[in-house]
């Protein structure tokens, strides 16, 4: 990301972060949740702090979410979810799918480390790998 954005104007910069700063902290669609990195699920999502998606509580991962609905979410590396270790670090991750609850979904398989940038097509679960 830096590469892509270290030689723009501060105008450019600014009109960047003007509109980061305006996007939701959560957004749903249907039967979907979309958050950064989590939600404390013992409240409605539309009453979770700013802390509360954008970092999470590691309990999050291993305990019930919202009822009926899906939560889909990056932050942390699948691999640190699905208890492969390093193995699958990197170039190997894939999706992390909650298969206890079944109602969370982790996208990020570190793009930032050098691993793969993915997509899931909602709701046919297609996967997608670059």
């Amino acid at each position: 990301m830096y590469n892509e954005i270290k030689d723009l104007s501060v105008k450019k910069l600014t009109a960047i972060l003007t509109w980061i700063q305006k996007l939701p902290l959560y957004f749903t669609i249907g039967k979907f949740i979309f958050t950064h990195a989590a939600a404390n699920t013992h409240k409605p999502i539309e009453k979770n702090t700013e802390d509360e998606v954008v970092w999470a509580d590691e309990s999050f991962y291993y305990r019930p979410a919202y009822k009926d609905k899906i939560m889909i979410f990056g932050h942390i590396p699948t691999w640190l979810l699905d208890k492969s270790g390093t193995e699958n670090k990197d170039k190997n991750a894939k999706i992390w799918f909650d298969n206890v609850y079944k109602d969370k979904i982790d996208i990020n398989c570190g793009g930032v480390f050098g691993g793969k940038l993915v997509a899931i097509e909602l709701p046919s679960m297609l996967e997608f790998y670059e």
